[in-house]
């Protein structure tokens, strides 16, 4: 482990904190990315080897009835928060539509505030720019990686970035939560392992594949196997490091995934026999979907000896998590920041308990919502375009209907969905008696279908009339007096109607005229020299635009480096292409240089 230490130095240090004997708990939330319900053995899986996290899921509180959402930026945001994602500005993965607002106050800074030494490792996913990244989030030591590079893994820990050849990013992350563990004297602490697997491409070490390959499975399912084992190994090194260093008994220990699992990555996929082999519950759905396989999941708490392990049927929402585990740190603080959705199940944990409550009806509504909000089609503001990267601005929100929406709601065992597709509009199962969700009982229960659907209504014009809600990110200029400000092309807050947003690129450009506004905050003023970044290179040498911020404006070739003059606050920066180009191009970033 020293290795890796001895590679970035200081930043990694943590001060050694000398306390009277600790009697506050320490939490540790280890979560994966693209895990599903069915891929533990504990669950009924019989092909993947998990045996760390079945003996973890058997000292465990397990909730069979835990939600979250049905993809990754979504639920960390509600994890992260206690509070629906849409409320967050959170409204998709990527395209600038996966920042969480800046004035949302994390998990992390609660526990801060309340003198919890505060780390994390792995997966991030809310926001890639200055001022959004987790060490500036409350988390006082974090390892931003890469998304999705599991073999040589890289990334930014505490602004510093880092490389790992050889290595591999659950191995790495794990590495920096043991050694973390290892400092902890006295003072509690709040830690977030945040796993990349078994998200792909799938990949993992030989001999974790190779077991599997010679067992006669494909190379797809052997690879995703083996990824899921060997992430499984390091959970089970994780919890003896809470052994080894004393601090099992009082530390809560959390195990979930962010959304269901996926049949198909990139250019490999899984079989119909394959699929059922991952999914012996054959639960309907997958990652994306509303159905139960994309949004149930496991969900472990550990806390000691403390509770009664056992399988607890109680329904729990992502966004109980938060004021679950400051409720039981002695951590709610007298008001929260903003208004949360979540509400603490601190006293339904034990399974007897949690079993009486849902006898009782003892049951708060769990809004499901798509990834993505819907946009209507009047105007043709948005036609032909792809409305899960459009930017929202007071032109495309106001297509945000209610109607549109797919979007749902759990009250306990019933569960409505609305607007899914190849359905009717309203779908309403009861997951107690069919968990398969094959019989739409719609018809049956009008009253309920009515009292479920205005609910959902209040919920929705409630989120909808907040400014927190849907809204793009704002970049963070000349923050912490930082030379180099990328603003992400594909992260617009308005585009002109010929460009086209998509995941990492803002594609369309070729016409004088396109154009492109991005929000920005300035915190240092004076020159800035101009980066543009093409997809393409070479397909913008002879491009030529107008950037503009404020009152200031310059002529912008995209072969030299000219400045422009910044003056301090809150402004829309605007790119527009000056005259035709050659051939259309697309941009990544533009990057202002503080001179």
């Amino acid at each position: 482990m020293n290795r890796i230490f001895a590679t970035i130095g200081a930043v990694c240090a943590l001060p050694l904190v000398a306390t009277a004997q600790q009697t506050r708990p320490n939490v540790l939330i280890i979560q994966t990315d693209d895990l599903g319900y069915d891929d533990l053995g504990i669950h009924g899986q019989k092909v993947i080897q998990t045996p760390a996290l079945n003996r973890l899921g058997g000292e465990s509180v397990r909730f069979t009835n835990y939600y979250l959402h049905s993809v990754s930026s979504p639920s960390r945001a509600s994890l992260l928060t206690g509070r629906h994602f849409w409320r967050t500005g959170v409204t998709g993965v990527h395209g600038g539509r996966d920042f969480m607002n800046l004035d949302e106050k994390t998990m992390a800074e609660y526990f801060l505030q309340a003198g919890y030494s505060t780390a994390m490792w792995g997966k991030w996913h809310s926001g890639k720019t200055d001022g959004y990244f987790p060490w500036q989030r409350g988390f006082e030591q974090a390892y931003m990686g890469k998304l999705y590079q599991h073999e040589n893994p890289q990334g930014s820990l505490n602004g510093k970035n880092v490389t790992f050849p050889g290595q591999w990013s659950d191995a790495v992350c794990t590495d920096m939560a043991i050694e973390f563990l290892a400092q902890q004297h006295g003072k509690p602490f709040f830690a977030y392992l945040s796993f990349l697997s078994p998200h792909g491409i799938w990949a993992a070490p030989e001999e974790y594949r190779k077991r599997y390959a010679d067992q006669g499975y494909s190379k797809s399912f052997s690879t995703l196997c083996g990824q899921i084992e060997h992430l499984d190994h390091q959970v089970g090194r994780l919890m003896d490091a809470l052994e080894k260093n004393g601090l099992a008994k009082n530390t809560i220990v959390l195990f979930m995934s962010d959304n269901g699992p996926t049949a198909n990555v990139g250019n490999i996929s899984l079989t119909e026999q394959e699929w059922a082999l991952r999914n012996p519950n054959a639960a309907r759905g997958q990652k994306g979907s509303n159905w139960q396989n994309g949004i149930h999941s496991p969900f472990f708490v550990r806390y000691g000896d403390r509770y009664t392990a056992g399988e607890n049927t109680f329904f729990v929402s992502i966004c109980d998590v938060m004021p679950t585990l400051l409720d039981l740190c002695g951590a709610t603080p007298a008001k929260f920041a903003k208004k949360i959705d979540g509400r603490s199940v601190a006293p339904w944990i034990e399974p007897e308990k949690g079993k009486q409550a849902l006898a009782q009806g003892n049951l708060a509504p769990i809004v499901i919502a798509q990834w993505h909000p819907v946009f209507s089609d009047r105007d043709g503001i948005l036609k032909g375009k792809d409305t899960a990267f459009a930017p929202i601005n007071d032109q495309t929100r106001p297509l945000i209907e209610f109607d549109r929406q797919v979007t749902g709601l759990h009250r306990g065992y019933y569960k409505l969905l609305m607007n899914q597709r190849g359905e009717q509009q309203l779908v309403l199962t009861n997951l107690e008696n069919d968990p398969h969700e094959t019989e739409n009982i719609a018809s049956q229960h009008p009253k309920m279908v009515a009292e479920m659907q205005n609910e959902l209504k209040r919920w929705f014009d409630d989120v909808y009339k907040n400014e927190d809600s849907f809204n793009m990110p704002t970049f963070q200029i000349g923050l912490e007096k930082n030379r180099r400000n990328p603003v992400l092309a594909y992260a617009p807050f308005r585009i002109s109607s010929s460009l086209s947003n998509s995941q990492h690129e803002l594609s369309g450009w070729g016409a004088k005229g396109d154009f492109a506004e991005y929000l920005v905050d300035v915190h240092t003023p004076g020159e800035y020299s101009i980066e543009i970044t093409p997809k393409v290179a070479k397909t913008t040498a002879s491009a030529v635009f107008t950037l503009s911020c404020g009152n200031s404006s310059t002529t912008v070739r995209a072969a030299e480096q000219p400045s422009i003059k910044l003056a301090s606050g809150k402004a829309t920066l605007r790119i527009e292409l000056a005259q035709d180009a050659p051939q259309p191009f697309a941009l990544t970033e533009i990057i202002l240089i503080k001179k």
